[in-house]
Order: structure tokens, then sequence, then C-alpha cells
């Protein structure tokens, strides 16, 4: 059956040329689903819907549907704190280039987002100020991005048998111009007193990304949920939401099997717990409820991240074609992610006791992407991005005594403030495990099922 499937694939390769292989030249792997045709339709069907769309004004005008993350940087001794920023002008979302494939349910897709305008407060040290050499008269930051693109694959579920619903995103966005402002009356001024360290860019980053993701997905789920299965597939929905359940359980048995392998490797080379940075940050607490103002710095060092074997998808994976590569991008997080400094001090006026701190993130999530080429029968891992690092909660110190519970508060604030950098010392450990669970994936066995079938 092998000699078969290679004679089939080098017709095909040399009929359409290595370079512009199209999945639907294959034999089709869900024989019940049109293809060529119904892709179009699908296409013009969610374009049409997307453009006419108009319960996205409502879910903008919420505060909390375009709010970003406080941002928070220590430099010169300076506690700097950009909060309350959010999103103030309605995108312009127009999709450039849509690409569906619906024998595997997904879609490439462009998107051309226009400008992004964000406005919030700044804080140093706890007042509302930007540093000696500006007014105080200042009355917040600006931040510009100035022709923000996107471009790379979605993938779709099926809601209630009926319709469709996104699922997984593998889209990669420029970053645009950026401006950074302050706000002094009428007048900007782009002379800004605090410079960001570089991991508070990459987290003011990583949150507008998240942001610009959810605001896609609401736009492409209310275009989705205007188109029914029935219209599309007519007599054949039937068999389509079976093939549709078959692909899924395939799919997600080839990522499951690299998952328990990758769990596996973590407990073997002992990375089940690896180093994080130390934290040594001034502080401003305000009791609840009063007007005391508590300001001091907390300390914690020999800090570890654990439970790195822990390892689970979080729901269905995506598969599509591209440039001769089967695509299979998902979502993985961790069970239980903990955090432990071994020496924590609590100080007020530069001095206070010695203690140990331990705490849980509750919010963890991986996107990643494996190519697998269908000529070289190879797999490698093309994107891998720890999207969601935050939630820290269950803080709980020791050995502090009467201001175990001060600290405990603190705790939790100062580890969700340190999540880029522990990111940036995780990643690449993890990133390399599954390089090497992949590994042990039989690709062949893979292209085969998913070009004949998975029985």
């Amino acid at each position: 059956m092998w000699l078969v499937f290679s004679y089939l694939l080098t017709v095909v390769l040399t009929t359409v040329g290595a370079n512009n292989v199209k999945f639907d030249n294959f034999p089709p792997a869900a024989s019940s689903v049109p293809i060529g045709i119904t892709d179009y339709i699908f296409g013009q069907k969610l374009l049409r819907a997307f453009q006419n769309g108009r319960d996205f004004n409502t879910y903008f005008r919420s505060p909390e549907n375009r709010r970003l993350q406080d941002i928070l940087a220590v430099k010169d001794e300076n506690l700097t704190i950009l909060k309350d920023l959010k999103l103030v002008n309605e995108p312009e979302i127009r999709i450039t280039f849509l690409d569906a494939t619906l024998k595997y349910f997904s879609t490439s897709i462009g998107v051309d987002i226009g400008e992004l305008v964000f406005t919030g407060e700044i804080l140093i040290n706890g007042v509302e100020k930007t540093g000696e050499d500006v007014p105080t008269t200042v009355e917040g930051v600006r931040y510009t991005l100035k022709n923000v693109r996107g471009f790379g694959l979605v993938g779709f579920g099926i809601k209630n048998d009926e319709n469709f619903v996104s699922t997984n995103y593998f889209v990669q966005y420029n970053e645009g111009d950026a401006k950074f402002e302050i706000i002094i009356g009428d007048q900007t001024s782009e002379d800004f007193a605090v410079r960001l360290p570089d991991y508070s860019e990459k987290r003011m980053k990583s949150e507008v990304r998240k942001l610009t993701t959810s605001i896609l997905k609401r736009r492409l789920d209310a275009a989705l949920d205007k188109i029914s299965m029935l219209e599309v597939f007519g007599s054949s929905k039937s068999s389509v939401l079976t093939e549709r359940s078959q692909l899924d359980d395939f799919q997600n048995n080839v990522l499951d099997g690299i998952i328990e392998d990758m769990n596996k490797q973590v407990d073997n080379n002992n990375l089940n717990e690896i180093q994080i940075p130390d934290i040594d940050m001034p502080f401003i607490y305000t009791l609840a409820g009063a007007s005391i103002v508590i300001q001091g710095r907390i300390i914690a060092n020999n800090g570890s991240l654990g439970n790195l074997a822990t390892f689970v998808r979080l729901g269905d994976v995506s598969l599509n074609f591209n440039s001769g590569n089967l695509i299979i991008f998902g979502k993985l997080g961790l069970t239980e992610l903990r955090v432990d400094w071994k020496d924590v001090a609590l100080e007020l006026g530069g001095v206070g006791p010695h203690g140990s701190l331990s705490g849980r993130i509750s919010n963890n999530a991986v996107e990643l992407a494996l190519a697998i080429n269908v000529m070289n029968q190879s797999m490698t891992l093309v994107s891998f991005d720890i999207t969601d690092l935050s939630g820290a909660q269950d803080a709980k110190v020791a050995g502090l005594g009467p201001f175990n519970w001060l600290a405990e508060r603190i705790a939790v604030w100062a580890i969700n403030e340190r999540t880029e950098e522990i990111k940036m010392v995780a990643e690449p450990i993890i990133e390399n495990e599954i390089r090497e669970a992949m590994g042990k994936v039989h690709v062949r066995q893979v292209i085969y099922d998913l070009i004949f079938g998975r029985g």
C-alpha cells in the first residue's frame, strides 16, 4: 500500500509542481465533503457576513472587552505602572486574503487591522506623573500602532451540529509603526522621562497581540454564526459531521502522543522544576477601605517554576495544508503550574523579616504549530509561543510573622508583573523538549493516515 501512496504522491507533485501543491490534489481524506466549489461558496459567505457584521459595535462599547493588563517597570529605583490601558478606537478590520479548506475545517487568512490607539494613566512610585522634568499636569499616556496586519491560519469547529465557530488561531502580526507619548493638556510629547525595560515592552506587545486576536475572533465568530452547515453541505451534512469527528480524533491523537513523550522527557531530564529570575522591586500598597499607604520593597531569591511535566492538550487541534506542509496547530496547558521562592524578604524602611513564598499560576497556555513535510516525510516545530502566563493565586508566605498577610497580597501582584521574565526563561526549555518528543513520531504513518483515511 505504501508503494501505491508513493506513486500517487509522485504523480501529483510532478503534475502540479512541488512549490504549488494544493491539498485538494491528493486523494480526498473525507470523501463526503465536496471540494472546490464548496470551499468557494463558504469563503464568499464568510466574507460577506464579516463585512456586514453589526453586533461588534455593542461588544466594543464595553471597556472590559478592549482593556490591557497593567504594565509594570522597575528602573533606577523607580516603580512605573501604566494602568487602565484600553483601546480607544474601533479598528476597521478587513479580510485581505481567504483560502478556506473545508475538508480540514480551516482557512488561510490575511487581515488588515489598520491603526490601534491605546490610552491610560502613568504612575511613578504611586504618583500620577512621568518624572521630575515633566509638568505635574500630565494627563496620561498614548500608545499608537499604525499599519497593523496579520496573516496565518484559523481552525474551525462545529457549534451545536449546526453552525461554525473558530477554535484555533495561528496568526502572526506585524508590530506596525509604534509611537509612545505622554499627554499634557492638549499637547503630547515623546520625550518620556522613564523608558520601559525590555521585559515591559515585550509584555505590552504580548497584551496587544492577545487583545487583537480576541477582537478578530469576535468578528469571525459573529460571521461564522450566520453560516449554517446545512446551506454549505446540504444532504452531505450528516456524513461531514461523522468524518469531522474522526478527523478531530486523529489530529488530537498525534498531538497527544507528542505531549505524552514530552512529559516523560521532562521528568527523565530532571526539568520538572527550573530556576526562574529573582524578584527585587519596590511596592506601594493601599489598605482596602482605608487611606493608609504602605511603601516598601519585596525581594525574592532562589525561585523555581514547578510541575512542568503536566502538559495537556487544550481543546481540539486544527489542520491545514500550506506550501507542501501539513500544518497541525493548537494549544497546550499545564494542569498545575507552581512558583516558589525559598528566600523572601519584605522590607519596610530598609529592614524586614525573611521567609518563603509559593503560589500557583492558574492561567497558562502555549500555542504551537507543527509542520509535516509530505516530500521529506519530516516534522518540524514552526511556531511556539507561551501566550498566557497569568492569574497568580493561592500565594502562601511563611516565616514573615505578622507580615505574612501583606506579603501574600504583594506577592500575587509581583508574580503577575514578572511573568514576561519567567516566560523568557521557560520557553526555550519547553520548546527543546517538544522538539525531542517530535523526533519519536512515525511521520510516514501520519501522512498515510491523513491522506488515505484514519481507520
